[in-house]
Parts: C-alpha cells; sequence; structure tokens
C-alpha cells in the first residue's frame, strides 16, 4: 500500500533529522554550550518520541494488513476441512476413512454456517481498519484485540471440526469393545483419520497435533493414553511447558473445563516446578468464572488449599496468589460469597504470605 512507503519514509526522516541536530551541535564552538545542549537533546527526545509513535503505527498497519490476509486465508481453510469432511478424501484409497453419519454432517454445516457468520463481521471491522489506513487516518487501537479474537475464533472451530471426526473413532471403539485386536484397530484407525485431517490445516505442527489429540483424550477420560502417546511419538513420559500453554489455549478459547480437569490429578507428569500446574489452575479459573460455574471454583480453591504443604513459600506468592485473586473476583462480580477459608487468605494478598506457615500458626497463637 502507498501508506507502508509513507510510514517509511517518515520514519526514514526522523531519523535524519536527529542525527543532522547532532552534527550541528557537536561542531559548534565556543557558542553558550549549556543552552545549546539542552536544545539539542529536547530536539533528540521529540524526534525519538516521534519516531516511536510512527513505529508503533506502522506495526499496526503491518497488524491489520496480516489480520485481512488471515481472514481470508482461514476462511478458506475451514471451508476445505468442512468439504473433506462431508465428501471425504478424493482418492478412495484411503482405507482408514469413515463418512460423518447424518447428525455429525448437520452438525459441520452449523459449525461452517456460525463460522461465516463471525467472519463476515470480524472482516467487516478489519476492512474499516485498512480503509482508515489507505486515508492515513490514526489506525484504531483495537487491532490487537481484533487480533486476539479471531485466532480465539478460528481455534474454536478447529477443536469443533476435529471433535466430530474424533466422536466417529469413539463410536467405533465402542462396538469393538474395550479390549482386544478389533479395539487396537479402531484406536489406530481414530488417530490416523484425525491426522489426515489435521493435514488440511497448513499451521498444523507436530505440537498442536500432539496438544490436539491430547484435548479429545484427557476430555474422554483417556489421560494415560495421551500421555503413552506422547511417550511413543515425542520421548518423554509427561508434558513439557509448549504442551501444556497450548493446551490452555483450546480449553480458554472453547471454555472446556474437562480438558484441563484431569491434569489437576496429573501433577507428576507436569515439569517439576508449579508454574505449569498453576497455569492449568489459572485457566481453569477462568473459564470457571466466565461459565458462572462457582462451585467448581470453589472446589477448585479447595485443591489449592490442600496443596498448600507441597508447594515452596516463593512460589505460593509468586504463582497461586493471581489464582486466588482470580476465583476472587469472580464471586465479587457476582455478588456471592466467597468460601471463609477464601476470605481470609484474601485478606492477606497484600504484603502477607498467602498461606501462613505451620510456625507462623503457632508463633500467632501464642501472641
Amino acid at each position: 500500500m502507498a501508506s507502508n512507503f509513507a510510514h517509511r519514509h517518515k520514519i526514514c526522516g526522523f531519523l535524519r533529522h536527529v542525527h543532522s541536530v547532532k552534527r550541528h551541535f557537536s561542531s559548534s564552538s565556543s557558542s553558550p554550550g549549556l543552552v545549546e545542549t539542552t536544545n539539542s537533546a529536547e530536539i533528540e527526545e521529540i524526534g525519538l518520541h516521534d519516531l516511536a509513535e510512527a513505529q508503533v503505527e506502522w506495526k499496526r498497519e503491518k497488524d491489520a494488513e496480516l489480520l485481512a490476509r488471515s481472514q481470508r486465508a482461514k476462511l478458506a481453510a475451514v471451508r476445505r476441512l468442512h468439504d473433506f469432511l462431508l465428501n471425504g478424501p478424493k482418492e478412495p484409497s484411503t482405507s482408514i476413512w469413515a463418512p460423518l453419519d447424518v447428525e455429525g454432517r448437520a452438525e459441520c454445516d452449523r459449525i461452517l454456517a456460525h463460522f461465516e457468520e463471525r467472519m463476515a463481521e470480524e472482516m467487516k471491522k478489519t476492512e474499516a481498519t485498512l480503509v482508515a489506513v489507505a486515508e492515513q487516518r490514526k489506525v484504531p487501537r483495537q487491532i490487537e484485540r481484533e487480533l486476539d479474537v479471531f485466532k480465539n475464533l478460528y481455534l474454536r472451530v478447529l477443536f469443533r471440526l476435529f471433535r466430530e471426526v474424533y466422536r466417529l473413532g469413539a463410536d467405533e471403539m465402542e462396538k469393538s469393545g474395550e479390549k482386544g485386536v478389533q479395539r487396537q484397530r479402531a484406536e489406530k484407525a481414530q488417530v490416523e483419520r484425525l491426522n489426515a485431517v489435521f493435514d488440511l490445516v497448513p499451521e498444523m505442527t507436530e505440537l498442536k497435533r500432539h496438544c490436539f489429540l491430547g484435548v479429545f483424550w484427557l476430555s474422554d477420560g483417556q489421560s494415560f493414553r495421551f500421555l503413552d502417546h506422547l511417550n511413543t511419538k515425542c520421548g518423554r513420559s509427561s508434558l513439557d511447558g509448549p504442551h501444556v500453554n497450548f493446551i490452555c489455549h483450546i480449553a480458554i478459547a472453547t471454555k472446556e473445563a474437562p480438558i484441563l480437569e484431569p491434569l489437576t490429578e496429573l501433577a507428576t507428569f507436569l515439569p517439576s516446578n508449579f508454574l505449569h500446574l498453576a497455569k492449568v489452575f489459572n485457566s481453569l479459573a477462568l473459564i470457571y468464572g466466565q461459565t458462572d460455574n462457582f462451585d467448581k471454583l470453589e472446589e477448585l480453591w479447595r485443591k489449592l488449599d490442600r496443596m498448600k504443604s507441597k508447594v515452596p513459600f516463593a512460589e505460593q506468592r509468586s504463582r497461586m496468589k493471581p489464582i486466588l485473586a482470580r476465583i476472587a473476583h469472580f464471586f465479587r462480580i457476582a455478588n456471592r460469597t466467597a468460601p471463609g477459608s477464601l476470605q481470609a487468605a484474601i485478606r492477606r494478598l497484600d504484603g502477607q504470605p498467602f498461606f501462613i506457615s505451620a510456625h507462623a500458626k503457632k508463633r500467632e497463637e501464642n501472641t
């Protein structure tokens, strides 16, 4: 776009201006040095401030262009995926493929229709941003938020379409029984079928493939199948940080708490420090709060309270406090009374340990 050149020209102009000011004042000899140095510093500061603003504006412009291209590409990808799920692969030799049932096909149609409707709204906002860029008006600051909304929307539709394929395999496994050769074949076919669908999504990295398989197994009560898959494919018997982060991202985007709930009971299979388990708890607190599930919020607090003896003091303060604050926030905005033990912990948030150690408790009682 022409405005790209305008922004780059503006940035280069500011840089030349700053350097010329420096050269001018460094070449001055016996005039009032203090005044000139002060003026030089002021002019340089103004120039650098304008330069920073121009760079931010240019970044927003690039983000808007990237968002527009990404929206078109992702819409096309979802349509291709929808077509594949309804009509199957073009090569009939793919023996593992099985057509969706009537209910599954209808659900895929609903998912696509909803996605197209939402995408039309999001693309209209992006178009307004691009018009503002073309007219060299200030690019709206909400472009960053639009990027986040779009990413979550896209992740949500992928999850829902992939879930239809997973459910098809789950039905086959149920018919094949709990054990035996037929069960093993059904499990293998389910994974191969999902991988065939993953191949249609350009940005589907190995990590994302493992995580999407994992979220379905976790929410289906097959946590150890996921761990066994990681051990076979990745050579590790536990989740690492990137896996935990992306699984939490999927759960938050879809508001599917059952994805993360098993991980709270599998702490030994998470990285040794409390950081990643805290990520799981924090994500669950957000999902429960956004879905007004206060019974689960209270249950989450009870789990945290039971874990206090196993968490180092430093991590109690740095990792658990934000989770507690989030749980308390959702109780507060709903005008609901938080559990008494939670209220007591909230009162200690400012400059106090999140949990009082047994030694500190004894000392308090004695005083």
